[in-house]
């Protein structure tokens, strides 16, 4: 600690080992993503294919489109399969990309303003995050930039992800072969995408009459890429910030695929050089996410305070 002439200056480390202990209770997020979609894939022989129970009761089933990939019958988080393409019981969640189920994805969960996360897997029960028109990404600079991380949480199937288990949130590539099939045009398809609408990542308000469905890929410049249907339901890929919330239709992973490899972020320095600034008498969140893990924050606190 160094005592300067005008203010003081300190430079604090946290470090917890073994944190994610079987006897430590964690939020999500901390050391691993817990989400609301439970194991419980099963096959069936009556139906198309496969069939897969949320917490919520939800039952999904698969079906067959002309590609011969498998998909989810409805939307994460809807009631059920579509009958109109304004149905809203079949609208579902609206996932900020790359973002677990940890509550921020409900239509009416309550904005939280432009405070941006310091980690990919916030707190269960948080708030939707909206940016201002500068800013595309709900996290702060410096946490997954690339977009990597959330990639590949995205691609995950084994059910602690945001898709059942097996499943998992199509690519770019996959929701481009089903429009090919359709010729861009999904309304006669056997996914039944109602026009569910988006989240505004600005405003926060819920927008309709289009649907805005999430793909795995990043972009650059904090972007992604998402089908985009307009009002005749018909298809194109588009980009948009990551902080708009997003429809989610799930795409059973093939035979052979391996899982994604997802390095923990770190959501303050391990260094006492980058230590994270914060100011007296205020909260920053922060999580250990593996055992070991130091973070660094410095608190400057005026003379006279």
């Amino acid at each position: 600690m160094k005592i300067y002439p005008q203010q003081l200056v300190i430079v604090i480390a946290i470090v917890i080992l073994g944190a994610c202990g079987n006897n430590t209770k964690i939020s999500m997020g901390a050391c691993g993503n817990n989400t609301n979609i439970s194991n419980g894939d099963t096959n069936t022989t009556s139906g198309n294919t496969d069939t897969s129970k949320d917490t919520k009761d939800v039952v999904y089933r698969g079906v067959t489109t002309k590609t011969g990939r498998i998909w989810l019958d409805r939307n994460i988080g809807a009631s059920r399969v579509a009958t109109s393409s304004s149905d809203v019981a079949s609208y579902g969640d609206y996932f900020q990309w790359g973002r677990p189920a940890d509550g921020h994805q409900h239509s009416n969960s309550p904005e939280i303003g432009s405070v941006q996360a310091n980690t990919i897997s916030p707190s269960s029960n948080s708030g939707f995050i909206t940016v201002d028109s500068n800013t595309a990404d709900w996290v702060r600079s410096g946490v997954d930039d690339n977009g990597t991380q959330r990639e590949a949480f995205l691609q995950k199937t084994d059910g602690t992800g945001i898709c059942p288990q097996g499943y998992r949130v199509p690519t770019v590539a996959e929701w481009r072969a089903e429009l090919n099939a359709s010729s861009q045009d999904m309304s006669s398809s056997v996914l039944k995408l109602p026009l569910a609408g988006f989240r505004d990542g600005i405003t926060g308000d819920m927008k309709q009459a289009v649907g805005y469905y999430l793909a795995s890929d990043s972009s650059s410049q904090k972007q992604v890429k998402f089908l985009f249907l307009d009002q005749n339901r018909r298809g194109k890929i588009e980009t948009k910030g990551r902080a708009y919330g997003y429809s989610v239709r799930c795409i059973k992973a093939q035979s052979g695929e391996k899982a994604p490899v997802i390095v923990p972020s770190d959501d303050h320095s391990n260094s006492k050089d980058e230590a994270t600034p914060i100011n007296p008498n205020s909260i920053t969140p922060g999580s250990i996410e593996t055992a070991g893990d130091v973070d660094w924050f410095k608190i400057v606190i005026p003379s006279r305070g």
